[in-house]
């Protein structure tokens, strides 16, 4: 047995069986290393370690969510309705289209009777919105069938206006749509009567919300017409004169203050993920169980942190980088073939065997020694760390 320290060096014949054993913790790669740590010892063990608890399907698959990265906005709005968001939302079994402005946060929502929603009643519901406030340049949705329709697409190449897709099952990339759902929600929510929806109750919720402002700014009305709105609520006369509204400079000002204190508050707790290559092995996070369970290859790289992922059963995901987990296959090891004596080839009768000569020896000279060994010509030194008379030569 051979040991170093208090561990014991296993040989090669052993290693596999001793990491089966050890791989039964099923603790991931810390505990793994520390627990080997302890005992044992091998020429690259940890690396061994770490590759055999990368391609445990057990130990993968309940490894914890990846963190959230810092934000990348997307390039900000100059006016009014140049770029819209889009989400489509289900409550009480009844369907809504929710469009939000980026610049003003003006929301518009499109109720649908019916439960099947098809390409064309988005095309019409947003036909309308395009000729009540203006085309945008950019339409923001998410990966919902209706939007990358090819009739969808063919709606808005004729109105000039470029689209742009979320990743699925990560609502931060349209994070402009989500928090308008989620506001618009709530007031869908208390907009039914005895299980009805009310259209006229929704509209005057639909309005206050419009003149309240967002973050200490201004609110969506005073934005997009530089006064409030007259809603359900009492007003004076002189709330609409030009005279009685704020400095819009001031405003947009702490606005913008407000917007760069939430991102530097998100920022605080994200961590940049390194990217990934076409070709890399990765592991898709189910969206519901949290599982790393499905396996693919990328096979194309977005240009917001978002990536196509080839499964081996043929089917492709657009799947957010922090829903992907890097992958490393582990190679089965190279095995030697075994050393077998060369055989003579068999004899052919009339012919004479001639026997192979064997190799001439290495000559060895008889009359020189071997030479002296070599010594070392530097002169030492007292140390300089203890007192003369303590060191010795």
């Amino acid at each position: 047995m051979i040991v170093m320290g208090a561990r014991v060096v296993i040989p090669k014949a052993l290693q596999g069986d001793l990491l089966r054993d050890l791989l039964k913790m099923h603790q991931g790669t810390t505990k793994l290393r520390q627990r080997a740590r302890l005992s044992v010892f091998w020429p690259n063990m940890d690396a061994e370690i770490v590759n055999l608890a990368g391609a445990c399907e057990e130990c993968t698959s309940s490894l914890p969510s990846h963190p959230p990265e810092p934000l990348r906005p997307h390039e900000p709005a100059s006016r009014p309705f140049e770029q819209i968001h889009a989400d489509l939302c289900q409550l009480n079994g009844r369907h809504f289209l929710i469009q939000v402005d980026a610049f003003s946060g003006w929301p518009h929502v499109v109720y649908f009777p019916d439960a099947h929603i098809s390409a064309k009643k988005v095309i019409n519901a947003v036909r309308e919105l395009f000729i009540n406030v203006g085309v945008p340049v950019k339409y923001w949705s998410d990966g919902g069938p209706q939007f990358p329709a090819a009739e969808f697409k063919q709606f808005l190449k004729e109105w000039g206006v470029s689209l742009g897709v979320s990743s699925p099952h990560f609502p931060q990339s349209n994070g402009v749509a989500e928090a308008g759902v989620k506001s618009m929600k709530k007031l869908i929510a208390g907009s039914f009567t005895s299980g009805s929806f009310d259209v006229n109750k929704f509209g005057q919720s639909l309005l206050l919300f419009r003149n309240t402002a967002v973050s200490g700014g201004r609110s969506p009305a005073q934005v997009v017409f530089n006064r409030p709105m007259r809603d359900c609520l009492p007003a004076h006369r002189r709330s609409f004169a030009a005279e009685w509204q704020k400095d819009a400079d001031v405003l947009e000002k702490r606005a913008r203050r407000a917007k760069e204190l939430r991102t530097e508050h998100f920022n605080r707790r994200a961590h940049p993920l390194p990217p990934l290559q076409v070709g890399n092995a990765v592991l898709i996070q189910h969206p519901i169980s949290k599982c790393w369970s499905t396996p693919g290859v990328i096979t194309e790289v977005g240009p917001n942190r978002d990536y196509l992922v080839k499964t081996p059963a043929g089917r492709v995901f657009r799947r957010n980088r922090r829903f992907l987990r890097r992958r490393v296959p582990v190679m089965p090891a190279a095995v030697t073939p075994p050393t077998v004596p060369a055989t003579p080839a068999p004899a052919i009768p009339g012919q004479a065997v001639v026997p192979c000569p064997a190799p001439d020896p290495a000559p060895v000279n008889q009359g020189e020694e071997d030479p002296p060994p070599r010594r070392s010509a530097r002169v030492p030194k007292p140390s300089s760390l203890y007192p003369p008379h303590t060191w010795s030569k």
